[in-house]
């Protein structure tokens, strides 16, 4: 009986072994930034900018950081508290040399101290902003295919503009995988922050406006304090009154090992690939 059971158990192990293996092998070979060779930047430049895959390069690191929203200030007492700041992402691409992916840098837009009707929203995603309810930040990307927003396989979302009436408003932060709502105050509502499937819900009041769309915040042209909400995978809502816009979501599905963090770039957008 000794033997039969020390055979059963090494076979029992043998098979313990091969079902560890496929998962081992299927772990991708994640290094760190400072592991590659080579790196290269991109800053807000208001266009789409390119990259190709050099020779022997089968596997990028990518690292996003959405853009700011507007923080200026305008209203009776200048209340304009904070734009939401843009989201970061990170993740590794499978590549192959000669391919050229395309990279989007959001805007962090300005209305220079007051804001008027129909201010532009940020490069790449930013809602529309107005006089006392500031224009959202754009997001940074990076696409491949056909490059639509669609072939978006990372995204950092873009922060959403401040509220600047006689109560000011912070926007929210870009995401994170949810972008993060816009202040409210009191009945006056921030516009929410986009998710994964959906743009952030507007806010309800001052007028019709817009929640975020794919790709796009939220926005009311020619309509005074309504605030734009940042770019993202989807952008966040419109703010209203004294309500901030809300953030865009980021987006890491496209690549391995993502990992996203909330608010924490100012000013333009930027992009890094290490390869």
């Amino acid at each position: 009986m000794r033997y039969v059971f020390l055979l059963f158990f090494l076979i029992d192990s043998s098979i313990c072994y091969s079902q560890i293996l496929p998962a081992q092998h299927g772990v991708h070979n994640k290094k760190s930034a400072n592991s590659y060779s080579n790196q290269q930047n991109f800053s807000y430049t208001g266009a789409e900018q390119s990259f190709t895959i050099p020779g022997g390069v089968n596997s990028i690191l990518i690292k996003v950081w959405g853009a700011e929203g507007d923080n200026d200030r305008a209203g009776s007492d200048g209340g304009g508290l904070g734009g939401g700041l843009g989201g970061y992402a990170e993740g590794y691409l499978s590549v192959t040399p000669g391919q050229v992916i395309k990279i989007y840098v959001g805007e962090s837009p300005s209305c220079n101290s007051v804001c008027s009707n129909g201010s532009p929203g940020g490069y790449n995603g930013g809602g529309i902003g107005n006089q006392y309810g500031a224009p959202g930040g754009g997001a940074t990307d990076v696409r491949i295919g056909s490059y639509s927003l669609n072939d978006r396989v990372i995204v950092a979302g873009g922060g959403g503009g401040n509220a600047m009436g006689s109560i000011g408003g912070y926007g929210g932060a870009g995401g994170g995988l949810i972008g993060g709502d816009g202040e409210d105050n009191g009945v006056y509502l921030g516009g929410h922050g986009g998710t994964q499937d959906a743009g952030g819900i507007k806010a309800g009041s001052y007028g019709s406006g817009q929640g975020g769309s794919f790709g796009q915040g939220g926005g009311m042209n020619n309509a005074y304090h309504n605030a734009g909400g940042g770019g993202g995978w989807y952008g966040g809502g419109m703010g209203s009154g004294h309500g901030g816009g809300g953030g865009g979501s980021s987006y890491i599905g496209g690549v391995t090992s993502g990992s996203t963090t909330s608010g924490i770039r100012s000013s333009h957008g930027k992009a890094e690939i290490y390869y």
